[in-house]
């Protein structure tokens, strides 16, 4: 297989004749060519300086209904003001089961770790496009990305810039008494690799969910909770509230064991849709941006 080449030494006009700048069509994983993403490169790309760092990184997680284009789309204009780049994976339905929808939510299915393909494309990212600074990015994700957001965090944490995660349909706490996935007792065994508390303590985080996203009926749908577990008051405590409860009670389990800055925002009116969300992720992660920003130009 070729080696991937850099287009950091392109004429800008071919650049965007070519869609390399802009939205992107979709790119496959080189590493592994199951998956693919889509980019989006600010169009004063080749005016900055030709230095790892000229350019943010945001990755965006897709949820239930696999929508990464739509997702890039949202903050192609915050990524042009902002001066950032933007990454969307595409982690497919029905990968090596047929009837998959959810696996990539927990991170780990079979000999796919989707922790490590999308590491692999941010990897390939910075190969193509070297101003992009792909040490450590902001990352979002709403329901089914919301669950894999905060799974990833627990894994590289070190990477993760700032986070910003939307109402989960399941969450892993920082429960050591608890298993995978509702807790981490035996995250070591799960996973081969430890939680950096301390680092996960360091990620700026907002949670996010509609203060209107409290039905059950999805956990009922996917089969998380039994007819015959109706009435179990143990059971129906982690969907006590919906979405928005299960939210609420993961940040709080972040505040407690001292994670510094972790912020819950509950979007007046809104159901479970993702678009009432943005806005506040947007803002959160602006704070963030322009602080990193005014470092890189201060060194």
């Amino acid at each position: 297989m070729d080696s991937i080449q850099s287009l950091d030494d392109i004429d800008p006009l071919i650049a965007h004749e070519l869609l390399y700048t802009g939205s992107s069509p979709a790119w496959t994983c080189v590493s592994d060519p199951r998956f693919c993403y889509f980019l989006y490169i600010p169009r004063n790309y080749y005016t900055l300086p030709k230095t790892t760092g000229s350019l943010n990184l945001i990755v965006l997680i897709h949820g239930s209904g696999r929508n990464p284009y739509t997702l890039r789309r949202e903050f192609s204009s915050f990524a042009e003001q902002h001066g950032c780049a933007l990454l969307a994976p595409l982690f497919p339905v029905g990968l090596i089961d047929p009837q998959d929808t959810v696996n990539y939510k927990y991170i780990k299915y079979k000999d796919v770790r989707y922790d490590r393909v999308l590491l692999a494309m941010i990897d390939e990212a910075a190969a193509r496009f070297g101003r992009i600074d792909t040490s450590r990015f902001c990352l979002y994700g709403f329901s089914g990305g919301g669950q894999f957001v905060h799974r990833f965090a627990y894994l590289h944490s070190r990477r993760v810039a700032a986070l910003a995660c939307g109402a989960p349909g399941t969450q892993t706490l920082l429960d050591w008494e608890r298993k995978f996935p509702d807790g981490v007792e035996d995250w070591q065994d799960v996973f081969d690799a430890p939680i950096d508390l301390q680092a996960v303590k360091d990620i700026p985080t907002m949670f996010v969910a509609g203060d209107r996203d409290t039905d059950i009926f999805y956990a009922i749908a996917r089969g998380r909770i039994r007819e015959d577990q109706r009435g179990d008051e143990e059971v129906m405590a982690k969907f006590r509230d919906g979405r928005y409860g299960a939210t609420t009670r993961l940040c709080k389990n972040w505040q407690q064991v001292g994670v510094k800055e972790c912020v819950m925002v509950g979007v007046e009116g809104a159901g479970h849709e993702e678009r009432p969300m943005l806005e506040s992720v947007k803002a959160f992660f602006e704070r963030f941006i322009n602080t990193k920003r005014d470092e890189a130009t201060r060194g």
